[in-house]
């Protein structure tokens, strides 16, 4: 199974799969089942067979993988609730920075500042210090965020992201992204604000 799990998924999941009838309690063979299953877009049969049984070791990982990719699917779909309901399930399993950003994405989709500001503040959490992928798109979505909240005048709304430093976040990521702000409030014609920030 291992051999193939790449190359060849459906191999590999047909393979598990006759292990797995042998011997349900085989942890490595249910793993090897949701991976195949997760390699060929069959996300709902990949988290049902995860979902078999308790207790399974590294099942509660890989369910959380599943739901953060299954969430970015629905996104692609323009399902933003079924997918912000993944994620939810996702940061359940495990804290995860990218899980706790796509709620705010699906927000942030969906025109919905208040709920994304909020939504970004308690994604902070999740967000660790050696964690360059979170970090990265936490600055992704602050930047789309700001841009909009400016285009609204929301000043308020633009403080808030502003004051939002996860690790790793700053420095001339922050300056740039302050610099834009003082770019849209002079272009429409607040030079006051402009001038303060």
């Amino acid at each position: 199974g291992k051999s193939m799990a790449g190359a060849n998924p459906e191999g590999a999941r047909e393979v598990y799969s006759q292990v797995l009838a042998l011997d349900p309690q085989i942890d490595e063979a249910r793993l090897g089942v949701a991976r195949a299953n997760m390699r060929l877009g069959k996300f709902d049969e990949a988290l049902a067979t995860l979902d078999e049984r308790a207790g399974c070791r590294g099942c509660e990982r890989l369910m959380a993988v599943l739901l953060y990719d299954r969430g970015q699917q629905f996104i692609a779909n323009g399902e933003l609730e079924k997918a912000r309901v993944d994620f939810e399930q996702a940061l359940k399993l495990r804290s995860d920075g990218l899980a706790a950003l796509g709620i705010v994405e699906t927000y942030a989709l969906a025109d919905a500042g208040a709920l994304a500001v909020e939504a970004m503040e308690r994604a902070l959490e999740s967000i660790a210090s050696d964690d360059q992928q979170a970090q990265a798109k936490f600055s992704e979505l602050r930047r789309k965020l700001v841009v909009a909240a400016a285009s609204q005048r929301n000043q308020a709304l633009i403080d808030r992201y502003m004051a939002m430093r996860p690790p790793g976040a700053g420095g001339d990521e922050w300056c740039s992204l302050q610099l834009a702000v003082a770019e849209a409030n002079y272009v429409q014609d607040d030079a006051d604000e402009a001038i303060d920030r």
